[in-house]
């Protein structure tokens, strides 16, 4: 098991991180190049021998511009790589045991990110900054990915709320101590700031037009086992991450769409805080308790933050 000494943000290697999710995309993209190349030049290397097969002169062309090569599919290989980014992260977030380490990092975290210029809610030139050095690059790493249950455990509960997979952990801390909005953030490189899965959740056209008691009873079915030793029963809203057999437009939803949209696990009522987002159509808005004999969510405290860092150039993949 990991162990940190001293309780400081420094005391995780996140210029470590930035290098081993970099790198380990940088190796499934190179050996998806090569393994193409390789299999081109065979394909070629056949076509060219059976085309002057028994002939008595033989290839002189430009096997380049008579057989250009056009690599792997680059869908294929964005999800190859992302794949192996995930993978590399979730190896790195285990061995520095980050779960164990949320309570005392993640509150730090937020207080760095919270110094930093917000570039005039630029999000192009904010995302940028994260390229001054490594280690923010390390942050910028970890805020992006995809999977926050390598980060944090139980992400329902008081102490891991407000960094659960609702939150733009890049964002948040802004909107935590300056009171940023995240509506205030240019749409126009938001996706570099927020991870895919809350990304899609977000910008989703939905337009729902089910009432609150069509919603529960939707979300009552979505939640009941259908089978096995607990079939019949009802799964917990407050704790189930996410939701059962749908159909429709409803199935098609981003997961954390139908979270939001069904208020269960971080979203339910009980859980929910404003440094969520809670309304994919309204990212700051709060919406009506489904149920309206829940307590109120709480607040966060706010206070000032200073601006530092500079931009620098993109640097992300």
């Amino acid at each position: 098991m990991f162990y940190a000494g001293k309780k400081d943000l420094t005391a995780i290697p996140l210029d470590n991180l930035y290098h081993t999710v970099t790198e380990a995309g940088n190796r499934v993209r190179n050996a998806l190049q090569k393994d193409a190349r390789a299999a081109h030049d065979r394909r070629v290397a056949r076509l060219i021998e059976a085309t002057y097969a028994g002939r008595e002169d033989s290839y002189e062309g430009n096997i380049e511009e008579d057989y250009p090569f056009s690599g792997p599919d680059d869908e294929y290989v964005k999800e190859e790589v992302q794949t192996a980014r995930k993978d590399a992260f979730a190896l790195w977030a285990e061995k520095y045991d980050m779960p164990s380490q949320a309570n005392w990092f993640m509150p730090q975290l937020t207080a760095h990110i919270a110094k930093m210029s917000t570039c005039g809610f630029r999000s192009d030139e904010y995302s940028n900054s994260f390229g001054v050095d490594d280690y923010h690059k390390g942050i910028w790493t970890l805020a992006k990915h995809p999977v926050r249950g390598n980060l944090i455990s139980k992400q329902y509960s008081a102490e891991m709320r407000n960094y659960c997979a609702l939150v733009p952990l890049l964002l948040m801390p802004h909107k935590k101590f300056d009171h940023v909005d995240y509506s205030k953030w240019s749409k126009e490189g938001l996706a570099k700031l927020i991870d895919s899965n809350l990304y899609s959740a977000m910008t989703v056209e939905f337009d729902s037009s089910y009432t609150p008691t069509e919603i529960l009873q939707l979300r009552e079915k979505a939640l009941t086992y259908m089978s096995g030793k607990n079939g019949g029963q009802v799964r917990n809203a407050q704790t189930s991450h996410k939701v059962y057999s749908l159909s429709g437009d409803l199935k098609k939803l981003p997961w954390l769409t139908q979270v939001m949209l069904f208020q269960i696990w971080c979203a339910h009522p009980v859980n929910r805080t404003d440094l969520m987002v809670l309304d994919w159509k309204n990212w700051d808005n709060m919406p009506e308790p489904l149920i309206s004999t829940v307590s109120t969510p709480t607040k966060v405290e706010a206070c000032k933050t200073t601006p530092s860092l500079s931009t620098s150039d993109n640097w992300m993949d």
